[in-house]
């Protein structure tokens, strides 16, 4: 007799099923690793943004840098509250600050500074920034305090 009802058969519903799967986590690994690199992107703006504002800051300021708590962490921040920067901008992951520091001679005014931020990614911008290692903080830090080591996945920006 011959078999006269139409369909699929189990098997290749399940092949279909199965292909559906590796397309949807290919393609679910792919956005996530967008998302990653745009988080990245982002920071590398953030960070651009927070160099210039300092700057400006310094030509305004009798040429030093802020400390590190008057910068970004006081409430207000001097760099919100001067103009310079509408709003000192966070972390797009955790919210939390970019990294920052006031560098110059341990019991003078802060003559620099090194910012950064940590990349989640392999980001080719990596190749281009400070890598700087630690340095003595100016006096608004506590005069002997260290900062951070810039070595990658960290970004960041030693002036």
């Amino acid at each position: 007799m011959k078999n006269t009802k139409k369909g699929f058969t189990l098997i290749e519903l399940l092949v279909v099923i199965a292909i559906i799967g590796v397309l949807a986590a290919v393609i679910i690994a792919s956005i996530n690793s967008a998302r990653a690199r745009g988080r990245d992107a982002q920071r590398v703006s953030d960070i651009r943004q927070l160099s210039t504002a300092l700057e400006l800051y310094y030509n305004s300021n009798g040429f030093v840098y802020p400390a590190k708590g008057p910068a970004f962490t006081a409430n207000p921040s001097v760099l919100v509250t001067q103009g310079f920067i509408p709003k000192i901008p966070t972390d797009p992951s955790t919210g939390s600050n970019y990294l920052y520091f006031g560098l110059g001679s341990g019991a003078g005014a802060c003559t620099g500074y090194h910012l950064g931020a940590t990349m989640e990614s392999g980001n080719a911008v990596l190749n281009t920034d400070a890598d700087a290692a630690a340095s003595t903080g100016c006096a608004g830090n506590g005069g002997s305090a260290v900062d951070f080591a810039g070595t990658d996945p960290v970004y960041d920006i030693k002036k």
